[in-house]
């Protein structure tokens, strides 16, 4: 059983309404939460990722700069393979397909600059 206040001043009533209002819109912002989380991550999965190809080229070409076609070309083909797809991949849109790919040339391109620098000294 909920009890009626009855309130003398009607600033009061005001005053309870702004807490059934606040209270309703956190509520509703509460439960919206998930929604939002999902929107933001569908995205951000579906933009190019061109920070991830740019990263790959870079790396690449520090691996050129440490002569990894001379010392470490095995990796460096890798490297250059795996951008190459990815670009493949971006044209047609898989944008999940490409940054993994650039990822892996990335990494394929750290592995040949290292293996150069180690092999150089």
């Amino acid at each position: 059983m909920t009890m009626r206040i009855r309130y003398c001043d009607p600033n009061l009533r005001n005053l309870e309404g702004s807490r059934n209002g606040t209270r309703l819109w956190m509520e509703t912002t509460i439960r919206l939460m998930p929604l939002l989380f999902v929107m933001v991550l569908v995205a951000c999965a579906s933009m190019p990722p061109a920070q991830e190809m740019s990263d790959a080229r870079q790396a690449i070409h520090a691996a050129r700069e440490a002569h990894a076609e001379r010392h470490a070309s095995e990796y460096l083909d890798q490297a250059e393979t795996f951008l190459e797809q990815a670009a493949r991949d971006l044209e047609h849109g898989e944008y999940e397909r490409a940054r993994r790919n650039a990822t892996a040339a990335k990494a394929a391109a750290v592995v040949a600059r290292d293996h150069a620098l180690a092999t150089a000294q």
